[in-house]
């Protein structure tokens, strides 16, 4: 059947044929069972691709050139009840809606017994009551509508009249023009009904057919159910599409906030299927869709791979780190697919002893994450990255914690004004007293402030990975020989890069770069069995307190005088005694420089405000 000008062409049977007999005695057995007579109902509309109407949406086309585009789909021009709503919607918008109910008042006149006309003008009253009574009587009229008997059931629904509503949207044929409709109502009785999942019908129209009242709808139904991450995922998809005509930086941003979204829905979601998801939104926005060839660093025996972010691994990554955006994305055995959008991010280039081509540093601003990533910094390419934003905020909250500290109270006191350690039984430790926030405190008392201390501390510790991490990298080293490490920090410490956290970090205290400051952070991680490194810190602790008992150093909590300068010889004596190497003075220094300091006025926030930062604990990697 076909539309032409507004009018259906119909099909006809002769009632002296079997089967107008057959067509004649089904319509007697239903006048039977009705408890009105209804007029005769016309064969159901022409589905409209309306994708075309959304795209102009989403490309915010010029008003004229998007009115006409409605026109050309609506009702006088394919008779089409679909393309006519969104027309009328477009100049409901503009306050046109008497205009528009007297132009169908008109179409009308012509043909007072077309159901589609009925509906197109009922949908125009403003009062709710009204409105429903209208359905009400074109349902007595034309009951096998489709579109009249979701007029019903929205009026209804309007009124919080759930019931009837939920009658009339069972009784509604499946009209393919009007499914979008029907799945939004259906959404909208089931969240009423307090069924859980209530946008399960709208999905497929969100999703796959990129509706915009379905997307929307789906965010207000989720946000309702305290759905957080299916709200965030349909304003994505709405906002990747609204971001067809955006510039090139904002569209970046919406495939990566899109991206973002998507695993915090689905974190089951595998890599591969991911990669060819980030094609297809790409191909909507016009941007590099080379995903699934994008090169990856890859572990033996399946552990683990992430695709390569340098600048040069692919067309599609490339653009991104033009715009700013590092994008880490990869999977591993055994947390599965993990995601960490660098935003802000400063990349250089440096020269490191030993490595066979130049690495890379990169310092972001702030982090995007499907979870939320308390990591200060992580070496998971050739280089490593640093975040400047969870920097500053752990830094004032030790600073506010040193301020606290009693101003009569010395930066250190004497043995004999301390308690005596309690006797240790098995793994304990040495009681330090407050050993950390003293060498905080004296690190501050020579006039650096904490915001700088924290930068260098962490640059030292991420630096102290790559020792390990650029020969595996490259190939020099055995994964054999990673693997027995890998087992045997899961033995020890119960994670399997346990023995690199305890290497970097003791190549960080050697290097002898805010070693106080760090050997803080070692502290206040031995002690709290929830910090990331609880175990491993705790055994350098204990190795480090084991050396310094033997080079004839007082309990450690008289260290509260140490210098960084005897930390770091500590350290490296440590170091030297189990073989682990060094990091270059002159590339640290180098480093230090190429890195600017923390600005002292960015990413402010009130002392202990930012709960990433309770406890001052020290995450990384």
């Amino acid at each position: 059947m076909s539309l032409r000008s507004g009018s259906y062409s119909r099909c006809t049977v002769s009632p002296h044929s079997p089967a107008g007999a057959r067509l004649q005695a089904f319509a007697l057995a239903l006048g039977l069972c009705t408890a009105c007579a209804a007029s005769p109902l016309l064969p159901p509309p022409t589905d409209l691709d309306a994708a075309i109407l959304w795209r102009a949406q989403y490309e915010d086309l010029a008003a004229d050139s998007y009115e006409q585009l409605l026109e050309d789909n609506g009702w006088q021009a394919l008779g089409s009840v679909e393309g006519e709503r969104y027309r009328q919607s477009f100049h409901l918008r503009r306050g046109r809606r008497g205009q528009l109910y007297q132009q169908v008042a008109g179409w009308l006149a012509e043909q007072p017994d077309n159901p589609d006309l009925a509906y197109l003008q009922a949908r125009l009253l403003a009062d709710p009551e009204r409105l429903l009574a209208t359905f009400e009587g074109l349902v007595r009229r034309w009951p096998g509508h489709a579109w009249i008997r979701l007029g019903a059931a929205g009026s209804n629904q309007n009124l919080s009249q759930w019931g009837r509503a939920s009658r009339h949207l069972r009784a509604a044929p499946e009209w393919p023009d009007a499914a979008e409709f029907a799945h939004l109502l259906a959404a909208r009785q089931a969240a009423a009904e307090q069924r859980e999942e209530p946008w399960l019908s709208l999905l497929k129209d969100a999703f796959e057919s990129h509706a915009p009242a379905a997307l929307e709808e789906v965010a207000r139904l989720a946000r309702a159910a305290d759905n957080l991450p299916l709200a965030q995922r349909a304003m994505a998809e709405l906002a990747l599409h609204n971001a067809r005509s955006a510039d090139l930086d904002q569209q970046r941003d919406a495939l990566l906030q899109r991206l973002v979204a998507e695993l915090r829905a689905h974190p089951e979601a595998g890599l591969d299927t991911l990669l060819v998801q980030l094609e297809r939104w790409s191909a909507i926005l016009e941007l590099p869709q080379d995903w699934t060839a994008s090169p990856r660093l890859r572990l033996p025996w399946g552990l683990a791979e992430v695709l390569r972010p340098e600048p040069g691994s692919s067309a599609a990554l490339d653009g991104l780190s033009a715009s700013g955006h590092w994008l880490l994305l990869g999977r591993s055995a055994l947390n599965g697919l993990e995601l960490l959008v660098l935003d802000q991010a400063e990349a250089v280039q440096m020269e490191w002893p030993g490595a066979a081509s130049p690495i890379w540093i990169v310092a972001c601003a702030s982090v995007r994450s499907p979870q939320p990533n308390p990591m200060l910094g992580g070496a998971v390419f050739r280089g490593f990255y640093v975040r400047r934003d969870l920097t500053a905020r752990i830094a004032e909250t030790l600073d506010y914690a040193v301020a606290r500290l009693d101003p009569a109270t010395p930066a250190w006191v004497a043995a004999d004004a301390l308690p005596p350690t309690p006797p240790s039984h098995g793994e304990e430790l040495a009681e330090d007293w407050e050993l950390a926030l003293h060498l905080r405190a004296a690190a501050l008392g020579d006039g650096e402030a904490a915001r700088e201390l924290e930068w260098r501390a962490l640059l030292m510790h991420e630096s102290g990975h790559l020792p390990d991490t650029l020969p595996l990298i490259e190939g020099r080293a055995s994964w054999l020989r990673a693997g027995w490490m890998a087992w045997q920090s899961w033995w020890r410490d119960g994670m399997a890069l346990g023995e690199w956290e305890y290497r970097a970090q003791l190549r960080a205290l050697a290097s002898g770069h805010a070693a106080r400051w760090n050997l803080a952070h070692v502290l206040d991680a031995a002690a709290d069995p929830t910090a990331p490194y609880h175990r491993p810190y705790r055994r350098l602790l204990k190795d480090l307190y084991r050396l310094a008992a033997a080079q004839g150093w007082p309990p450690a909590a008289r260290w509260r005088a140490r210098s960084d300068r005897q930390i770091a010889e500590l350290a490296q004596a440590l170091a030297a005694s189990r073989g682990v190497e060094l990091l270059p003075a002159d590339a640290c220094l180098q480093l230090l420089e190429k890195m600017s300091p923390l600005d002292q006025d960015a990413g402010a926030t009130p002392p202990l405000a930012d709960q990433e930062s309770a406890g001052a604990q020290h995450p990384l990697d």
